[in-house]
């Protein structure tokens, strides 16, 4: 605890702060709710420097083949729709055959076009 105690002083004195500011930037940071001007003032304190980054759950060749399942599984309904209405509907292995393609064309395409 005295370690802390003189650890929390020094760091107020760096940041020109009182230590139950620091107290405040830590419970802020517990509770998430830290801002990123909170964060850049402490980093500048201990000479740091804040990075904060979007980290994906999944891979993004993951994420991109989903997407253009979902695009794909999308077109081929809309099209066997059409087609059944006009009496020319088509196999279940037509339709996983057109998805298939679907998504090759998607993925080699223009990779806007998964996101618009």
């Amino acid at each position: 605890m005295v370690a802390e105690g003189k650890f929390l002083t020094q760091l107020a004195a760096r940041l020109n702060v009182a230590r139950q500011t620091i107290r405040d930037l830590e419970h802020n940071w517990a509770a998430g709710k830290i801002t990123l001007e909170s964060l850049n003032r402490l980093a500048a304190g201990l000479q740091c420097r804040v990075i904060y980054a979007l980290v994906p759950e999944r891979h993004l060749a993951e994420v991109r083949r989903e997407r253009a399942r979902q695009i794909a599984e999308s077109l081929v309904k809309s099209v066997a729709h059409s087609m059944t209405l006009e009496a020319q509907s088509i196999s279940a292995p037509e339709k996983q055959r057109q998805k298939a393609q679907a998504v090759q064309r998607l993925l080699q395409g223009n990779p806007k076009k998964l996101w618009e």
